[in-house]
């Protein structure tokens, strides 16, 4: 699977202390080589022609078993390094925002040197509002051998240019144009969504003569870093946190549009998608009477759970131990129709009240 754009990472790594770190509102403790998995989605290039506000961006059918996985570390000096296999990436925490320091491509292919940015690549979370228009730049400058070139750029350079300085710029321009929420089988997550138009600049000058070296096409030049010239892809924020939730990118002549986000890991409990709310989710909803209820943010414990028909009365009542994520439930006993389910904690608070559909085999 072809990376996705080389800074999406800056926007969703939050507070970092020593051995912890927060990756949007997902903490978790750094292990030497932790791993923390995405999920990527392929959708069809018109899935994000909509403009507007209170936009729906159904993924429910669109499910695909591809995953991208990122090793993240503890650099030191309160930095977070970041490796997904084609690229490692250092961030540094900044004052509600986040600070992409360096950037070392790993594709076999490409110039395998550290690029330092001369100013951090900066994005804050106090610029997630509605309408609002932002922008943020840096540039870099290094100077290599020829040698250290990779061969489809090195052919293109003349022989006598041994040694090379690049210069490199990169501008983007946010603009947070819309509000929806993402819906997937089990959960739907409020998001704001942001247009960024990022513009990379690179050129090579020889260092013997100072002259620029011409004609090196964009293609050729995103060697040394990937998608040089304009592009545009979208960011969700959860609407709720106002933290890093999904990207979405087009690739190839056909413009397939993929869509990475954060996915569950129920075995480790490590991911949510969901923010630090108290919650429950019931699926499948409707229901033939057979369903599983997902608890988020819930402490093991004794909670008491009940159902309402639709003139309120209560139907049915239980104490349930939740010592796992899921639960199983058997309603087969109900009827067709629609029910409110409510969960309690110990003292008869009500934590979240779902509505249940009952349907007939």
């Amino acid at each position: 699977m072809r990376s996705t754009i080389i800074f999406f990472l800056i926007f969703f790594i939050a507070r970092i202390s020593v051995g912890q770190s927060d990756i949007s509102d997902f903490p978790f403790t750094i292990d030497s080589d932790l791993e923390l998995s995405y999920k990527i989605d392929v959708v069809d290039k018109d899935f994000f022609s909509e403009n507007g506000t209170n936009i729906v961006w159904d993924l429910s059918n669109s499910e695909s078993p591809l995953y991208k996985v990122l090793k993240i570390s503890d650099s030191g000096k309160n930095k977070i390094k970041v490796i997904d296999g084609e690229s490692i990436r250092v961030f540094k925490e900044g004052d509600n925002s986040f600070d992409l320091l360096s950037y070392f491509n790993l594709r076999k292919s490409s110039l395998n040197i550290d690029i330092n940015f001369n100013k951090p690549l900066l994005f804050s979370y106090k610029d997630l509002i509605l309408g609002s228009k932002f922008s943020s730049d840096t540039d870099f400058d290094l100077t290599v051998t020829r040698t250290q070139l990779p061969k489809e750029l090195k052919d293109l350079i003349p022989e006598k240019v041994k040694n090379i300085k690049i210069i490199g710029e990169i501008d983007r321009d946010f603009h947070c144009d819309a509000d929806g929420k993402f819906i997937f089988e089990l959960y739907d997550v409020p998001v704001l969504r942001i247009r960024v138009t990022e513009n990379l600049k690179i050129r090579l000058y020889d260092m013997y003569s100072g002259s620029e070296i011409p004609f090196l096409s964009n293609s050729a030049l995103s060697c040394i870093m990937p998608n040089v010239g304009v592009s545009q892809y979208y960011l969700f924020f959860n609407n709720n946190t106002k933290f890093y939730f999904a990207q979405a990118h087009s690739y190839g002549k056909d413009q397939l549009t993929y869509i990475e986000y954060q996915t569950d890991d129920l075995k480790n409990n490590d991911i949510n998608i969901e923010n630090e709310k108290k919650d429950f989710i019931i699926y499948p909803n409707p229901s033939y009477g057979t369903l599983k209820s997902y608890f988020l943010n819930i402490s093991p414990g004794k909670y008491s759970m009940e159902i309402y028909n639709v003139i309120g009365k209560k139907i049915w009542k239980n104490t349930i131990d939740v010592n796992n994520k899921i639960l199983n439930f058997d309603f087969s006993f109900l009827r067709k129709g629609t029910y409110l389910i409510s969960l309690k904690d110990k003292f008869g608070n009500i934590i979240s009240t779902k509505k249940l559909i009952i349907i007939n085999v």
